[in-house]
């Protein structure tokens, strides 16, 4: 029980991250919500098998150093990172899309707006 009493704090604060994080990608550019799932999925499977190595190899407080390093990096990326269509135009997002669920013709580019089959590769 105490064991729970000592990690329910910290799972708690370590949970909040992501959900933030991703509430931020959406407001900077819908587009690019699909591209944090797929990082943070990656991010999970190298963590774990990396945290283990690091374990065996340096002990847990190594990994727990690891990690507070990684999510200090994560803040201070977040903080610098320019403010909603700073660099992209001014970005698409949920609303842009028409009544059948297609995006508009406005797409993230400084030089102008571009349709849906012109963002598409190929």
């Amino acid at each position: 029980m105490r064991e729970r009493s000592l990690l329910l704090p910290l799972g708690l604060t370590l949970g909040v991250f992501f959900p933030a994080g991703l509430r931020e990608v959406r407001r900077r550019d819908e587009l690019l919500v699909p591209w944090a799932w797929g990082a943070n999925g990656a991010a999970s499977v190298v963590g774990s098998v990396l945290s283990i190595v690091l374990a065996l190899s340096f002990g847990f407080r190594a990994v727990l150093l690891a990690a507070a390093g990684v999510y200090l990096v994560a803040v201070a990326a977040l903080q610098e990172a320019p403010a909603a269509g700073a660099t992209r135009g001014e970005g698409i997002r949920a609303d842009d899309a028409t009544p059948d669920g297609q995006l508009a013709a406005r797409a993230s580019s400084p030089g102008g707006t571009r349709n849906r089959a012109q963002l598409l590769p190929g």
